[in-house]
């Protein structure tokens, strides 16, 4: 029988290992720490920053389960955008990535890669690269959630039985597991694949909150629209695999609903931080533009500037500083909101 092995480091390795063991081919997993330093670890060096990743080994049988099929499994249940972060779980031990020790498998692996980073829009945070070295975890983390299965673990339980359902759970999920997440658990819902979201930074809602009380002001002139900010669940393709939360959306001369807005609103900003650049900046850029929103802004308060896009017409973007009052194209020239007023409000 022929054995290949791979490494995947995918944020806590118990849900990992539960994971993968689930799939016919997979022989053996090993949980353990891979690519610090050159010295062995213990759990506790790496909750301090030992610089290592937990990482699951996976010995399987190339016969039965393809590496391509690995690696589809395993963009299923980790966000690739994500810096150092997967669920509620932080730190560099949980940065994601995909370590190789045979240079055979790299085109394949590449492949995926790719491919995954043509549909996020963005650069993968994921590391692709050679492992460097890997330290099995003590005795008490392998087959965790086996040996206490309410253990904690960030992958939601449903993943842990879908090699009976491989169609029905593949990367197609629906608004109604959306609504089954905890409510602690933010995340976004683009085209059936679920993107977390880290809770917002106190400078993030100060900037929000500047933007939201000159958008009041602006709408006073258009007695038909409404701003809203989130949280805000917007279906935004009217169809059962996205549901996103927009920082600020402008609603013209439609019923905004109960639960959530249903269709594309006139006007979109989102405020970036660490966790979203990526997402805000390319994923949902083409998505917005094809559900048919108006206008979009995108705010980078460490840059202190505003990327706006007109998508309505086919142009680049207009990019201003914090320094000049940025016009609201759909409101005809009749408003538009002065940044240095929200540099003030926000103390940036």
């Amino acid at each position: 029988m022929n054995t290949e092995t791979i490494y995947l480091a995918g944020g806590c390795f118990w849900g990992m290992q539960k994971f993968f063991d689930q799939f016919d081919g997979v022989l053996r997993t090993e949980v353990g720490y891979a690519n610090g330093p050159d010295k062995a670890p213990t759990y506790q060096d790496v909750c301090q920053d030992s610089g290592h990743a937990e990482t699951l080994r996976i010995d399987y049988d190339p016969g039965k389960i393809t590496l391509t099929q690995l690696l589809d499994y395993f963009f299923m249940v980790i966000d690739p955008l994500s810096v150092n972060q997967q669920g509620h779980d932080r730190g560099i031990q949980y940065r994601t990535g995909i370590y190789y020790t045979d240079d055979g498998l790299l085109p394949e692996i590449e492949a995926v890669y790719q491919r995954e980073e043509e549909k996020a829009g963005a650069k993968l945070a994921v590391e692709l690269e050679p492992l460097h070295n890997f330290f099995s975890a003590e005795e008490y983390h392998q087959k965790y959630l086996e040996k206490n299965p309410g253990g904690y673990c960030h992958i939601p339980s449903k993943f842990f039985h879908i090699q009976d359902q491989p169609q029905e759970y593949g990367k197609q999920f629906t608004i109604d597991d959306y609504y089954a997440l905890p409510e602690e658990h933010r995340a976004e819902l683009i085209d059936g694949v679920f993107y977390d979201m880290a809770s917002p930074t106190v400078r993030h809602q100060a900037v929000l909150g500047a933007l939201y009380l000159q958008f009041a002001h602006c709408i006073e002139k258009h007695p038909g629209c409404r701003v809203y900010f989130a949280p805000l669940d917007v279906r935004l393709d009217r169809d059962q695999w996205t549901m996103v939360q927009p920082d600020l959306i402008i609603i013209c001369d439609r019923d905004p609903g109960n639960q959530f807005f249903d269709g594309a609103p006139d006007f979109v900003a989102e405020v970036l931080s660490p966790s979203t650049r990526g997402k805000d900046m390319f994923l949902k850029l083409g998505k917005y533009k094809a559900a048919g929103v108006r206008e979009y802004w995108i705010i980078d308060p460490d840059a202190e500037k505003v990327i706006l896009y007109g998508l309505e017409q086919e142009e680049v973007p207009s990019i201003f500083s914090f320094d000049e009052k940025v016009p609201v194209n759909i409101s005809g020239g009749k408003c538009s909101i002065d940044f240095r007023e929200v540099r003030r409000f926000a103390g940036l």
